[in-house]
């Protein structure tokens, strides 16, 4: 009787709903570096050809994800509240 309560949540976590879309359980990012990864300085890339209109092209990009994936959470149920 004490491991039924235990073994009932056992099954709810085992149909735990995927994420909402653009969300992963993976964790960390798959693909993560570290600046020291790619340089002694801490600078990456060439500079030269950026410009404001490229920066707030990338802005406005990575807003329109963040915007995105935010949207998806608040749309969804998840994550589902465990009993």
């Amino acid at each position: 009787m004490a491991l039924r309560g235990l073994l009932e949540r056992r099954n709810y976590l085992r149909e735990f709903p995927p994420p909402p879309e653009g969300w992963s359980l993976e964790g960390h990012a798959p693909c993560a570096w570290l600046t020291k990864d790619l340089s002694d300085n801490g600078v990456i890339g060439d500079s030269r050809e950026a410009s404001s209109e490229l920066g707030k092209a990338i802005k406005d990009e990575l807003l329109a994800h963040w915007i995105k994936l935010f949207s998806s959470l608040l749309r969804s149920n998840w994550p589902p509240v465990l009993i």
